[in-house]
């Protein structure tokens, strides 16, 4: 009885402490301009994700903070260093083979996703990405029937920064893809409409 009213008490303060950081940085992003600093955000979250036991706790809502909060945000992608993309470009690799308490492959994918996209974009993240083909080629092999889209958003990500920064096509992975409609290829990242 003891060991669930703590189990309750930890899991209520986990979401208050979640909620509270979200908050902030919803707040601090509702206008034009960001008014937290986005290495601050970057340091903080990091910090937090490279240490097991914080990453256990608080893992998935600092994963989500992430895609709500820093990397949708272009006025922040130009502040990410080059070290820091690799760090979150390390991290989501690792969170992929082992993933945080409650955190959904899914998200992780859609992590990859925009790290991949952003990260090539404002930096030499490609050069590090392209040395990392075979986990891609496995994501895409292994993928599971509820990440099909996600995965196939990542591929397709990747194909392209590949291509732009390389000048070379990654050629065809390895696997049968299922046949998929129209609406899934026309919003994959930076389609052709």
């Amino acid at each position: 009885m003891r060991k669930e009213k703590k189990s309750n008490t930890v899991g209520r303060d986990k979401v208050n402490y979640m909620s509270l950081i979200s908050a902030i940085a919803s707040k601090a992003n509702a206008g034009s301009i960001p008014l937290l600093s986005c290495n601050n955000l970057l340091s903080c979250s990091l910090e937090i994700l490279k240490r097991s036991i914080y990453r256990r706790i608080f893992g998935e809502g600092y994963i989500r903070l992430l895609l709500q909060y820093v990397l949708p945000i272009p006025l922040y992608w130009k502040d990410i260093s080059l070290q820091h993309w690799i760090d979150l470009f390390d991290l989501a690799v690792g969170f992929y083979k082992d993933p945080p308490e409650d955190c959904s492959k899914d998200s992780i994918v859609e992590l990859l996703d925009l790290i991949v996209n952003h990260g090539c974009g404002q930096s030499h993240l490609a050069l590090k990405v392209k040395k990392r083909f075979s986990l891609l080629t496995e994501i895409v092999k292994k993928q599971e029937t509820d990440l099909h889209e996600s995965v196939l958003h990542l591929a397709l990500t990747y194909c392209q920064r590949v291509y732009t920064n390389f000048n070379i096509c990654p050629g065809v992975f390895d696997v049968t893809v299922p046949a998929m409609n129209d609406s899934v290829l026309l919003s994959a990242p930076n389609a052709k409409r």
